[in-house]
């Protein structure tokens, strides 16, 4: 499942009401077929995990290199 884990579970919830239907791997690509609002519904949505996952990695390097 797309996002399930962690704290996305509210977005994932916001991008399934505007997709209207259930995300699953066998869906989401026929979500973003059927038009560009979907389309970028969806690019938002892994935009927005990726750039918070990319901070979140950056904060444990950092608190890694404090503690050695």
């Amino acid at each position: 499942m797309l996002g399930v884990f962690g704290g996305w579970w509210r977005a994932r919830m916001e991008l399934a009401t505007e997709l209207g239907g259930p995300i699953e791997p066998d869906t989401i690509v026929d979500y973003m077929l059927e038009s560009r609002a979907k389309w970028n519904a969806v690019g938002t949505y892994v935009r927005k995990i990726l750039s918070t996952k990319e901070k979140e990695e950056r904060t444990t390097q950092r608190n890694e290199d404090e503690t050695t």
